[in-house]
């Protein structure tokens, strides 16, 4: 899909990528590579039971840890980043939600900066619940409308 990005790709990459969710059972997990602000990560989905998911994910990029837990006193007087969240109690809806996924993987072949902001602040609260569907869905159709502003015109 990256070696010549496009829409169309995109698509099929997500129809794809939706059978592999779907066919995750309990105490399965699946790994799935993603890419903001061209700064690689992995997120490893793993379904807790028949309503709810785990995702862990893991970023070694220094300028995105910004986003992770730290651990000042343990190792002063460094700040140790943990490389990896733990998101837990994730509802099976939010999971299966198309959007998320176009949002998250549309980052990977239109690069923007301020995407790893966008992932962290917007698409992880609503993938754990903590931010509306009205609110992704907002941000996803701004995002479309510049785009066909700034590639189309």
């Amino acid at each position: 899909m990256l070696k010549t990005p496009n829409e169309s790709q995109l698509l099929s990459f997500l129809k794809k990528l939706k059978k592999f969710i779907l066919s995750i059972e309990v105490g399965e997990s699946l790994l799935l590579p993603a890419l903001v602000e061209q700064r690689e990560l992995i997120i490893l989905l793993e379904r807790s039971n028949d309503r709810i998911f785990k995702a862990v994910i893991v970023q070694t990029d220094a300028e995105s840890l910004k986003y992770h837990a730290v651990s000042p006193i343990e190792h002063m007087p460094h700040i140790c980043y943990r490389t990896c969240l733990v998101l837990k109690e994730i509802p099976k809806k939010n999971v299966f939600d198309d959007v998320f996924w176009m949002a998250l993987y549309n980052m990977a072949i239109n690069y923007h900066v301020g995407d790893t902001d966008k992932f962290y602040d917007v698409l992880l609260p609503f993938l754990t619940g903590m931010l509306e569907k009205s609110t992704l869905y907002m941000y996803v159709c701004l995002f479309v409308c510049l785009y066909v502003c700034i590639y189309v015109y």
